[in-house]
């Protein structure tokens, strides 16, 4: 009887160390939300990004408990890491299906591009960091 409560308790430990290892930084969970974790995870990717030649943008935000690529259609796209990633995501939209984003730095080390790809769309974009 005690090794199995032994076991649960093992398994129960080792899930919530799975959980605040998922997020990446443990003590800094104390007090914050999730999205003031993934604001500060995701930070030097977020902003508003302007496709070329056009006035239209896109924005990159954290909103509940996620990472989100905005362009105001009333279809926001959740971002997922490709992998361990903090520059590739993909996503899904109800309209047009999958999107690529992948966010690309500058000649100073900075985020200041995101090429965008819907295939099933037929968008193949390259969206600039504006502010």
């Amino acid at each position: 009887m005690k090794k199995k409560r032994f076991v649960g308790i093992f398994v129960a430990v080792a899930a919530v160390f799975l959980v605040f290892s998922s997020v990446g930084n443990a003590p800094a969970l104390a007090g914050q939300t999730t999205d003031e974790i993934l604001a500060k995870k995701y930070a030097k990717i977020l902003g508003s990004y302007t496709y070329e030649g056009t006035d239209a943008a896109i924005e990159i935000v954290i909103r509940q408990g996620a990472l989100w690529a905005d362009d105001g259609d009333g279809y926001p796209v959740e971002l997922k890491p490709v992998g361990d990633s903090l520059e590739e995501f993909g996503g899904e939209d109800a309209n047009n299906g999958h999107f690529d984003f992948k966010f690309l730095k500058d000649e100073k080390g900075e985020y200041s591009k995101c090429h965008i790809v819907a295939a099933a769309a037929g968008l193949d974009i390259t969206a600039f960091k504006i502010k």
